[in-house]
Parts: C-alpha cells; sequence; structure tokens
C-alpha cells in the first residue's frame, strides 16, 4: 500500500489594486476636445476612469443639485467629479479613484490534498488496485464595489437630510433627487471539496495484450457566497427614512404601513453616522451551493498482435461510459434577485455520454517512416452521436531529421455550466445607443443554453525535429486550428448593437425601462461563431556537460509562440485578434532558461518574454485613440535546488518577476491591466521541500 502524502499550501494573496505602487486606473474615453474634422483623436487613455455618479457618503446624480456630494456631518459640498467626457457618462480623476480599484489582483487562497493508492496482485499477470483522493480550498477576493449610480431616490421629507440639504431642495423646488452610492466592498468567497474514488484492473492477457479497467466516482462541492453584498430591495427601503408621527422617531417609510417588515433605517449620507443595525439590514450575502458528480467506466486494450515487414502494429482499442450531474442550491434572496450581484438560480441537469475508440501505429519502413491513426464515436445523451479521427505521419530521413504532420477532427462538447446554468447576475457597463452612446451599468443575466452541440475543430500541424549535433535538439511546429460551431458568447455590447440595428432575436434579451434606457440584458452560450487559430512553436534546448562536478551540465532552452491569426467569425462579423494585447492573443511569447546543475544542486534563470503589441486592430492611432500601441516586455526569474539524504529530499526556491516590474498599461482593460499576459503581483518568493518516503 503506497503512503498517503498530504500537501497544505497557504497564500495570502494580494490586495485592493488601488493600493499597488503602480495602480493609475487607466481607462478610455470619449475625447471633451474631440469635434469631428478637428484633428483630435475620438478616444483617449485617462488614469483614474471613473463614472461620475456614485460616490462614497452619496452624491446627486442629475437635477438641479447635480454634484452636491455630502461631508461627514451630512452637510453639502461640491463633488470633484474630474474631467468629464461629452456625455457626462466617464470622468478621470476627481474624487474617485475607479469603479475597479477595490478588486484583489490576486486572492488570498488556501489547499489541502491527500492522495492514496492501494494494490493487489491477484497472479502473476493481474493487479487490483485502489485510489482515494481529496482536495480542498478555499479563495477570497475583493471584487468591486457595492455601487449604485444614481438609482436610488431621496426625498425632501428624508429624516437623515441636514437642514442645508433641505433648504437646497426648496429653493430648487424639487420633492426628490437621484442619488448614487458606494458602500463597502463585495468579497466573493469560494469553497471547493473534491473526493475521488478508483477502482481497476490491469494485467495482461498472453504475450501481445494489456487489459486496464476501471471505474472512476467523483464529487466535486461549491460553495460560493459573496460576502458584504447589498441588497437592493433591503437598501432602498432603509434610505427612504422619515420621523415616525406617533413615536418620533426614524423609520423607514415602509415600517408606518407595515410595521412587522424589519427594515431599519440608514443614514448614509457622509458615510460617518452609519448605525451597525443598519448595515446589517443592507449588507448580506448571497448564496450557492452546487454539487457535481461524475461517474466513469472504461477498459481498453493494447497490444502488438502482429509483427509487419517494417516492425511491430501498435493497436489500443477502448470503450467508456460517463455520467455527469450538476444540481445547486442558492438563497432565497437570490431567486428574488435582490441583491446587487450574485443573484444565483439553483443549477440541475445531467449528461451521458458513452464512447468507443481505436488507434494504430503503423510501421511502413523500418525506424524511418511510421503512420498513426485514430478513431473516436461518442454518443451524447444531449445533441447525438459526434465522430471523431486523426491522421499523422512520421519520417526520419536521416538520424539527426524527423519530419511530422498530424491531421484531425477534434471535438469539445459543452459543460454542465455551459448547457444548465441557471442564471446568475453581475452588474456590467455598457453603452447605451438609444441615448447617444451614454455609458450605463446595468444588470446582465448569464444563463445556460441546451440547445448547444459540441464545437467541432479540424487541426493541421507539420513540424521537423531536428538534432545536427549531440549536445543541441530543437523542434518547429506549424499549426492551424479551424473549430465550426464554436461555442460562443456574444459581448454585451454586440447584443445591444444588433438589437438597435434591429435584429428582433436578440432585442429578447435586452431590458430598457418605459424611457427606453437600458437598464439590463441576458447573456447565453450559443453556436454562433466559427474560429481559425495559427502559429508557429519553437523549443530549442542545447546542452553543454562541465568538468566542474559529478555530472555537472549548464543546458540552455528557449520556447517561443509566434501567433500568426486568431480569426473569430460570426453571422455579424469577422475579426482577427492576433496582436491585440488585450487579451491573450500577442504574437509574440517566448521563455528562455538557463540551468546549471552540479551533481545534487542546481540554480537557473528565466526570461519570460511578451512582445508589443496594440489595443484594438481596426483602430487608428492619433484618430480613433491618442495611444493604440502597447510596448513589449520581459519579466526575469530565478530558481534553485539541493538534492540530499539519498535523493530522497530536495530543498528549493523560486523567484518569479525578480525585478518587481509593473504590469503594462492597458488602457482598454479594467483598471487598465490584463492579468492574462502579465504579471500584476510583483516580485513573488516560494520555497518548499519536495520529499519521498
Amino acid at each position: 500500500v503506497a503512503p498517503a502524502p498530504r500537501r497544505q499550501l497557504t497564500v495570502g494573496g494580494v490586495g485592493a489594486a488601488r493600493d499597488r505602487s503602480w495602480f493609475r486606473g487607466w481607462g478610455t474615453m470619449v475625447n471633451p476636445d474631440w469635434v469631428d474634422g478637428n484633428g483630435e483623436p475620438n478616444q483617449i487613455i485617462v488614469p483614474f476612469l471613473n463614472r461620475p455618479n456614485e460616490a462614497v457618503g452619496g452624491l446627486v446624480t442629475s437635477g438641479p443639485l447635480q454634484w452636491m456630494a455630502f461631508s461627514p456631518d451630512g452637510s453639502p459640498r461640491r463633488f470633484d467629479h474630474g474631467l468629464l467626457d461629452p456625455t457626462g457618462s466617464c470622468s478621470s480623476g476627481g474624487d474617485l479613484d475607479g469603479p475597479f480599484a477595490s478588486v484583489s489582483p490576486k486572492g488570498a487562497s488556501e489547499r489541502h490534498n491527500a492522495f492514496a493508492r492501494g494494490s493487489f496482485w491477484i497472479n502473476d499477470d493481474f493487479e487490483f488496485f485502489t485510489e482515494l483522493g481529496h482536495a480542498r480550498s478555499r479563495v477570497r477576493t475583493n471584487s468591486s464595489y457595492n455601487y449604485y449610480g444614481g438609482s436610488l431616490t431621496i426625498f425632501r421629507d428624508n429624516a437623515y437630510l441636514h437642514p442645508d440639504v433641505a433648504a437646497a431642495m426648496d429653493g430648487a423646488g424639487i420633492s426628490s433627487f437621484a442619488y448614487g452610492l458606494l458602500l463597502g466592498e463585495a468579497s466573493p468567497n469560494v469553497q471547493t471539496t473534491t473526493d475521488r474514488a478508483v477502482v481497476g484492473l490491469s494485467g495482461t492477457l498472453g504475450e501481445a495484450w494489456t487489459l486496464d479497467a476501471y471505474y472512476q466516482y467523483g464529487r466535486s462541492k461549491l460553495h460560493t457566497q459573496v460576502l458584504n453584498t447589498a441588497n437592493t430591495t433591503h437598501m432602498k427601503l432603509a434610505l427612504d427614512a422619515v420621523i415616525d408621527p406617533a413615536s418620533g422617531n426614524v423609520v423607514c417609510r415602509s415600517t408606518l404601513a407595515d410595521p412587522g417588515n424589519g427594515c431599519v433605517p440608514l443614514n448614509t449620507f457622509g458615510g460617518a453616522f452609519m448605525s451597525t443595525q443598519g448595515l446589517a439590514y443592507v449588507l448580506g450575502t448571497p448564496e450557492l451551493r452546487q454539487t457535481m458528480k461524475q461517474e466513469v467506466l472504461s477498459a481498453s486494450l493494447r497490444g502488438e498482435p502482429v509483427e509487419l515487414p517494417a516492425g511491430p502494429l501498435v493497436t489500443a482499442f477502448g470503450v467508456e461510459a460517463r455520467r455527469e450531474s450538476v444540481d445547486g442550491w442558492t438563497d432565497p434572496a437570490g431567486q428574488a434577485r435582490e441583491w446587487l450581484v450574485g443573484n444565483f438560480l439553483p443549477t440541475q441537469g445531467e449528461n451521458r455520454v458513452k464512447e468507443a475508440f481505436a488507434e494504430a501505429l503503423v510501421p511502413l519502413m523500418e525506424d524511418t517512416l511510421s503512420l498513426n491513426t485514430a478513431a473516436r464515436v461518442a454518443d451524447y445523451s444531449y445533441s447525438g452521436t459526434a465522430f471523431t479521427w486523426k491522421l499523422g505521419l512520421s519520417w526520419s530521413p536521416l538520424d539527426s531529421l524527423t519530419i511530422r504532420t498530424v491531421r484531425s477532427r477534434d471535438i469539445r462538447a459543452p459543460n454542465l455550466a455551459e448547457l444548465y446554468q441557471a442564471g446568475v447576475t453581475q452588474r456590467q457597463n455598457v453603452n447605451d445607443p438609444w441615448f447617444g452612446n451614454i455609458r450605463r451599468n446595468i444588470e446582465r443575466v448569464s444563463r445556460g443554453n441546451l440547445a448547444l452541440r459540441p464545437e467541432e475543430a479540424d487541426t493541421f500541424s507539420l513540424g521537423v525535429v531536428f538534432s545536427p549535433w549531440d549536445n543541441f535538439q530543437g523542434a518547429v511546429d506549424y499549426y492551424q486550428i479551424d473549430i465550426a460551431d464554436a461555442i460562443s458568447t456574444l459581448s454585451n455590447q454586440q447584443i445591444v448593437d444588433r438589437c438597435y440595428d434591429g435584429d428582433a432575436d436578440l432585442c429578447r434579451l435586452v431590458d430598457r425601462d418605459a424611457s427606453g434606457a437600458l437598464v439590463g440584458l441576458t447573456s447565453s452560450p450559443v453556436n454562433v461563431a466559427n474560429r481559425t487559430v495559427r502559429g508557429v512553436d519553437t523549443d530549442l534546448v542545447y546542452r553543454q556537460p562541465l568538468r566542474m562536478g559529478e555530472d555537472a551540465a549548464l543546458e540552455l532552452r528557449l520556447l517561443a509562440t509566434r501567433l500568426l491569426e486568431s480569426t473569430s467569425e460570426t453571422p455579424f462579423a469577422s475579426y482577427d485578434y492576433a496582436g491585440e494585447n488585450t487579451g491573450s492573443s500577442v504574437k509574440w511569447r517566448a521563455l528562455g532558461t538557463v540551468t546549471l546543475r552540479s551533481g545534487p544542486a542546481r540554480l537557473g534563470a528565466s526570461v519570460r518574454f511578451v512582445g508589443s503589441g496594440v489595443l484594438d486592430n481596426t483602430w487608428v492611432e492619433g484618430v480613433d485613440i491618442d495611444d493604440n500601441h502597447v510596448p513589449s516586455t520581459w519579466y526575469l526569474g530565478l530558481s534553485g535546488g539541493y538534492r540530499f539524504g539519498d535523493d530522497r529530499f530536495e530543498a528549493y526556491f523560486d523567484v518569479d518577476n525578480l525585478l518587481d516590474k509593473a504590469p503594462v498599461r492597458i488602457g482598454s482593460n479594467n483598471n487598465g491591466i490584463n492579468s492574462t499576459l502579465y504579471d500584476v503581483i510583483g516580485r513573488y518568493y516560494s520555497v518548499g521541500l519536495r520529499f519521498n518516503f
């Protein structure tokens, strides 16, 4: 019986982005100085991009008292909105640091893992084995402020109004005003517990065949909480505070009509007098409990049934059946969509898949030419039968040169969330074309789609492996992947713009209020896109033995990727993302390493390179945007280790981003960063001990 190793890792995480020295909250806004034909760029990149319709301590967002904010004692003051764009929906600087300034670049995490394996030889040919695994993780991060961009209302008879504010309302002849508010930070807390058990049988059948068969049961429990989230229903009731004419106490207006409704009034003017009881009433925790299960029954045969003139025929056959299910529970307030964010809905669904496959490696010329073929048929309970295949050819005309090519048809089936997700809400920024593209913060509901079909991908690759001398080996491969019926979700702006252009189907996903203003939308994945990705991968390794110790050697390695194309085509548009550094489609990226080994010791350095690019391939710098260029960057790392105790132990260390370089500015992304390509943590140390016993 093998021992059961246990591992625990705790990472403290990184706090709010605004606390990082490099934070400037970069974003793009319409240039206030732009007029068609005056030579100014239409958009500019600015620091501390904001929505000037919300503030800590409250803000009047429209009408004759617009830009009135509140001092800690509730008295009125002038709000500094910074530089406004022509629509008044975006600003730069002023009193705010940006709606995403509270987001954590990296959440605090804790992980525990345990694994055990036991086996028993039934006879000389067959082994029975069992495996048990348990993993538990917890991640907590800041998500965003609780923000209300002018969607709340304050009435003249509000019990908490400062006399100067009341007088200003009387002077302006208004009985209410639109009110914007930032109130604390919502913090997701996600705990996942996964258990896995496997029983199986492996062995040999005669001299030519090997059997592997197993049954696997896995269960993953997900518990998601969004701590400190505003309950919009309670918020509107709590802010509508009045004097009870019977008792003279401050109460919610709703309590006068329904004394038992539990409403607690809250004074948010200036933010200094918010009661603990009032905050507890308006803030709470959306919650999702979800259980996913998977059962797998699999069997395969591998063997060399015949000897061909060029060598043995290697074959494999197998069958597999899988059942996947998801079931969930959510809190009642979320089901009623009372929370500002995190209105989870319970998800239930089940998939069943049956598969059979065959594979063969056929030698055509001894030690020189071989053919690899494979085929798989899968039957999905929700979409029917799919057939995939692969043909590969490998030719070695020289001992130092191999040419290889592969052509295949693959599929990706939709996952449980893409099929069955019942709904989850998030706040999103979208331009409203019905009102001059004013920026609005709306509610988006994401749902699954039971009509999804598996994606189909045709892949072609052609490469060479070469070793011109003993210490050097390299590989260069060209690849092209063409995906049909790609599962894609239209962006928020695409849905809105297509509805504005008259697409009735998409207009069913768009919510507008009585004035016609955009207030929400629904987003679901669809088989709507075709994708083409092309590129070249390079892997070069040089190893030089040294005369400075036992098994001493210097190893140099370079891994590089050149992206040639990343096109997505929908019925509405075709677009090549290659070279846009706002996502993952950078044209050049590389990793170079230098490792020195001598006996039990090793010391290494690495350089990770990210190439230059642009924010948007369609933008013309100086016309559409003031600065469309994204510079290249690189990160230096160090690592080392030492083995001891008859090589049963290794102490090691790693340092990432040794020079503590700040992330490259990506002006069109939230907070002006892109954590997919660039380091947003800074210098990062880790030390550890690996051991076998």
